[in-house]
Parts: C-alpha cells; sequence; structure tokens
C-alpha cells in the first residue's frame, strides 16, 4: 500500500513537472503569435496616429484664427489710443482756452467791469450780444469739459475693455498652444512606439528564421530543439575599463526622445572603437540597428543553469552574426555613439548602453524581465573609473 502511495505521488510529481514545463515552454508559434499581435498593434496605432494628426491640424487652425484676432485687437488699441492721443491735444488747447476764460471772469469779477462791458454797447443790439457772449462763454466751457471728459472715459473704457480681451485672447493662444504641445507628445509617441514595433517586428522575424535554421519546429520548445548554450558561472564587465554615467531606473531623459525609465547602465570613458566583450558565454540571438540605441547586439545565456540575456547598445561596429556561439570575455562589437546624427537618436557621446535580462531574450517577456545589472554584475559606484 505505502508503495502504491509513493508510486502515485511520484507519477503525479512527474506529471506536474511536464504541465509545468510546457507552460513555460517558448516555441515558434509563440513568437508567430506575438508576431500577430505586434502587427496588429502596429495598425491601431498608424490611425490612432492619423487621428492624433487630424486633431494637431485642427488646434492649429483655431489658433491661427485667435492669433489674427489678438492682430486685429491690437491694431484696433493702436487706433483708439492715436485717437486719444488727438483728443488729449484738443483737450489741452480747451484747457488752456479755459484758463484764460476764467483768469479773464476772475479778474473781472467786479460789477464795474460789467457795467463798462455791458453798457459800453454802442446800441441795444450790441448791449445784448455782449450780454450774450458772456453767459456763452460760461456755459461753453462747462459743455467742453464734460464732452471732453466724457470722450476720455469712454475711449479708457474701450481700451480697458480691449486689454482684457488681449489678455484672454493671449491666454487662448496659451491653452493653444499647450494642446498643440501635448498632442506633439502623443503624435511623438505614437510615432516612437510604431518605429520600435516595426523594429521589433523584424526582431521577433529574425528569431523566428533563426530557430527554424537550428531545426526547430513551429509547435517545439525552442529550449530542446537548439543545441546547448555554453554555460557560465557569473559574468563578466563587457568593457576592460571605463566609469559608470547613468545608473539603472528613473532618470531625467538625457536627450530628445530618450526614455526618463533607463533599462540599462551607461559606460563611458572610452573612445569610439573601444571593444566591447561577451559579459558570458552564450548564443547571439540577435544583430540589428534601432532609431534610437544604433547597433544591437543581443545574446542569449546560461548562468549556472538559469536563463538570461544582455544586450549591448550604440555600437560602432559588431563583430558577430546571428546564430554564433560566444565565449565569456570574446570581442562581440565596439564601443559608438559619438557621432549621434549617424549612429542613433539617443546618444550624447560615446558609451555602451548594457542590460541583463532575467530570461532568454524574447519581445512579449522582455520589458518584464529587465533588471539592474549591478544585481548580476560587479560595477563600480557611479563615476567610479576602472
Amino acid at each position: 500500500m505505502k508503495y502504491i502511495k509513493y508510486t502515485f505521488l511520484t507519477i503525479l510529481l512527474i506529471t506536474s513537472f511536464f504541465c509545468i514545463s510546457d507552460v513555460s515552454a517558448i516555441t515558434i508559434n509563440d513568437y508567430i503569435n506575438e508576431l500577430n499581435k505586434l502587427e496588429a498593434k502596429k495598425a491601431g496605432q498608424l490611425a490612432e496616429q492619423e487621428k492624433t494628426e487630424q486633431e494637431i491640424q485642427a488646434a492649429k487652425k483655431e489658433m491661427e484664427q485667435i492669433s489674427n484676432k489678438i492682430v486685429q485687437a491690437s491694431e484696433d488699441i493702436s487706433k483708439f489710443e492715436s485717437e486719444i492721443s488727438e483728443l488729449e491735444k484738443k483737450i489741452d488747447i480747451k484747457e488752456k482756452q479755459i484758463k484764460d476764460l476764467v483768469s479773464f471772469l476772475q479778474i473781472s469779477d467786479s460789477e464795474n467791469f460789467y457795467l463798462k462791458y455791458i453798457f459800453g454797447a454802442e446800441n441795444f443790439t450790441d448791449l445784448i450780444y455782449r450780454i450774450s457772449v458772456i453767459e456763452q462763454l460760461t456755459t461753453k466751457s462747462d459743455e467742453l469739459i464734460d464732452e471732453m471728459n466724457s470722450l476720455i472715459a469712454e475711449n479708457q473704457k474701450k481700451i480697458d475693455e480691449l486689454e482684457q480681451k488681449k489678455v484672454e485672447l493671449n491666454e487662448m493662444n496659451i491653452q493653444v498652444l499647450q494642446k498643440i504641445n501635448e498632442l506633439g507628445k502623443e503624435k511623438e509617441k505614437y510615432f516612437d512606439e510604431t518605429l520600435t514595433i516595426d523594429e521589433e517586428i523584424r526582431t521577433v522575424k529574425n528569431q523566428i528564421k533563426l530557430y527554424r535554421d537550428l531545426g526547430c519546429k513551429d509547435d517545439e520548445n525552442i529550449s530542446t530543439c537548439t543545441s546547448m548554450i555554453p554555460s557560465s558561472s557569473g559574468f563578466i564587465r563587457p568593457v576592460r575599463n571605463g566609469v559608470i554615467t547613468d545608473n539603472y531606473g528613473v532618470r531625467v531623459a538625457p536627450c530628445y526622445g530618450c526614455s526618463t525609465f533607463h533599462k540599462g547602465i551607461d559606460i563611458g570613458g572610452n573612445r569610439e572603437g573601444t571593444t566591447v566583450m561577451a559579459a558570458a558565454a552564450g548564443r547571439v540571438v540577435d544583430v540589428d540597428k534601432y532609431t534610437c540605441g544604433g547597433k544591437v547586439v543581443t545574446i542569449n545565456h546560461n548562468i549556472n543553469g538559469k536563463e538570461f540575456s544582455t544586450r549591448y547598445f550604440h555600437l560602432l561596429k559588431t563583430n558577430v552574426k546571428v546564430g554564433d556561439i560566444v565565449a565569456q570575455g570574446e570581442k562581440i562589437a565596439e564601443v559608438g555613439g559619438g557621432n549621434t546624427a549617424y549612429y542613433d537618436s539617443c546618444s550624447t557621446g560615446p558609451h555602451l548602453h548594457f542590460e541583463v535580462i532575467i530570461s532568454h531574450y524574447n519581445y512579449s517577456t522582455y520589458y518584464s524581465n529587465i533588471r539592474d545589472p549591478r544585481n548580476y554584475v560587479d560595477f563600480p559606484r557611479l563615476g567610479v573609473f576602472w
């Protein structure tokens, strides 16, 4: 009975083991499925990119209309300022006339003057005229002052309204510019991701070709159908000398289009052409060139029975091809990244970007399996040369 019980447990464990292995196994069909997903995602993003471009054009048209309104408002303000300037000149003249009149009235403010002025009339008609002149002078001065003050107040109100309108229009202009900036970032995101998808599609296709060339069937576990990858006990530094210039993790993007999360570490302090070595023995599974990253080499490893991958970016020259078996410390490439206009758009100078992945390289698990290289490679702290 005990024997039967142990036998049953043994069979159960073996069955469970094979079930787990099958679940975690990667086949060419998995790559084909991933390829289909990428192509569908790319199609969706291209449609979304077109929609975003239309929104950007509409926002630009709106901004142009607002800009025209601002120009018109500015012209109106200039016109009113010119009119007010003319009014001020007229006011100055009237003020002088009024002052002269007031001075005259003050000097002549006596009964004798009025009597002399009135009774100096040659006849009755002249007398009526002189009385009328005095009344008109005093009344007209008040009317002129009221009229000028009214015009000044009216024009000042118009200026205030136009200035407020200009402020509002400027605020609207800022909002539209912000909207265009945001849409631009969305467009860049779609553009960058589309390029990344194109590059990943190419990579997945290359992986499918690699494993088929190695004799794998589409439904066969890749790890069992490929030849054994040489084992290493650990990783070494990929360059003999250098300095860590940027760590793994969240950071301020060092260049336009660069990510704010650094997926590896940057090693500087070397000239272009410096030897890049395989951090461990393994099989080269990808040699490519990315818009953001330049020439790239990817190697699968077996570290003490566990699967790992390493990736090397911003290369000037590669010395291996897909399918090659490399030894630890073997030259696989040369440091590049110096001429950003030629090599790639995400490099600020000669350096090596180095990544460690806790599985064999596969697009679907790539980002989730990236780890800090310092956990597996003995690097000095940031800024220290070795």
